[in-house]
């Protein structure tokens, strides 16, 4: 509009624009330039994200970083319809049932805050899940800033504050042979002031613990298997774990086990 290239006596001030440009990217990622009273220019670089993964019925949110830094008032309504139910427990077929919005598009609202790094996605909490611990439990051990950060996480409500020790002991206790229940059965965590879903929450976010999940598997299909089976058994094929198949079917995981069993011809592969 204002002719500013055509404008040979204007054209003389692009190398120092073009300058000015490259050090303001540079330096503060963005930049501000005034050409005339009528015309700035405005720049930012922006970080470019991988595309997140598919969002499951089982998968469990959880913010990454306090819940006030999450301001609902930027997001659409959607989101901000879900976002009171997002607590790192609630798996995301349940925060749909509980928000009243349709499943699809809580999933897509969460793969958006995903993108954003606003949440992350671990395993849904069950007392009857295995973990192991990951070499990463060696940086639990020699960082104090870490130590007091997994402290305060996992502290439970109206008690005396844990000792690292005994937070370290629980962790080092989770391996291949033992569940959650196990593992809380030996170390009492209530007497000693932690909260177990907690610390098996703050494991998982820092990679400190992985969990095994269950993969059905049937090796020869029954024809003669009953409606409730037939209606399961769809899931049995080494490619749907445990949690997707109960969050799927609305099944408990009892029940799933008392199916599976019944059934000879199902073997449970773990990974």
């Amino acid at each position: 509009e204002t002719n500013f290239i055509r404008n040979d006596a204007k054209k003389c001030q692009l190398p120092e624009i073009m300058s000015k440009i490259l050090h303001d990217l540079n330096i503060k990622r963005s930049c501000s330039i005034p050409i005339n009273e009528s015309t700035t220019i405005y720049l930012k670089v922006t970080t470019v994200h991988e595309a997140p993964r598919l969002v499951s019925d089982h998968d469990v949110p959880i913010f990454t970083a306090s819940r006030p830094a999450c301001t609902p008032s930027q997001w659409d309504l959607t989101t901000q319809q879900i976002l009171p139910f997002i607590d790192g427990f609630r798996h995301v077929a349940k925060i749909a049932v509980e928000a009243d919005v349709e499943v699809s598009l809580v999933k897509e609202c969460i793969r958006n805050m995903l993108y954003y790094g606003i949440v992350q996605l671990i395993p849904l909490f069950l007392y009857s899940a295995v973990y192991a611990t990951t070499p990463e439990i060696r940086t639990l051990a020699t960082d104090t800033h870490v130590q007091k950060e997994c402290i305060s996480y996992v502290a439970r409500q109206g008690r005396p504050r844990p000792t690292f020790r005994s937070i370290f002991e629980m962790y080092c206790s989770f391996h291949l042979s033992n569940s959650v229940r196990d593992v809380c059965a030996r170390t009492n965590p209530h007497s000693l002031g932690i909260d177990e879903r907690k610390l098996v929450q703050y494991g998982v976010m820092k990679g400190l613990l992985r969990r095994l999940h269950k993969y059905p598997i049937d090796l020869k299909r029954a024809a003669d298997s009953t409606s409730k089976i037939k209606s399961v058994s769809k899931y049995f094929d080494g490619a749907h774990s445990y949690d997707d198949i109960c969050a799927k079917t609305g099944m408990s995981y009892k029940e799933l086990d008392d199916i599976l069993d019944k059934d000879p011809n199902v073997c449970v592969c773990w990974k």
